[in-house]
């Protein structure tokens, strides 16, 4: 009896259940490949596809995980340390950009000072 439930036991089962489909593969059509690990689950190989994966796993990482969220946290600190004179050397060698930014921020601005009805 043992013996044959040894046999018919699978460590990898977890692998075959099924998996829900990627909400994005709706929004993103294209060529989809399965898995080789995860014969049940289909991904598209797209690069915009995959950004969107990595860019929802890292946000709900960050919202999940509290080490996680402070690890990312003091790198974009420490960036903003070591590049601190990022912005102005970006507003320097983007004059376009600035004075796009400059209108934007002067219709803010009215947008603001006038009264809500």
């Amino acid at each position: 009896m043992l013996s044959a439930l040894l046999r018919s036991w699978n460590p990898f089962r977890f692998l075959r259940r099924r998996i829900d489909p990627d909400p994005l593969l709706s929004i993103l059509p294209a060529k989809l490949s399965a898995i080789p690990y995860r014969l049940q689950q289909r991904v598209c190989s797209q690069p915009e596809c995959q950004r969107h994966r990595r860019t929802d796993y890292h946000r709900k990482k960050i919202q999940t995980d509290p080490v996680y969220a402070q690890v990312v946290q003091d790198s974009r600190k420490q960036w903003r340390e070591e590049h601190a004179d990022y912005q102005k050397s970006y507003w320097r060698t983007h004059p376009e950009a600035a004075a796009r930014n400059r209108e934007r921020q002067r219709q803010l601005d009215r947008n603001a000072a006038s009264p809500r009805l």
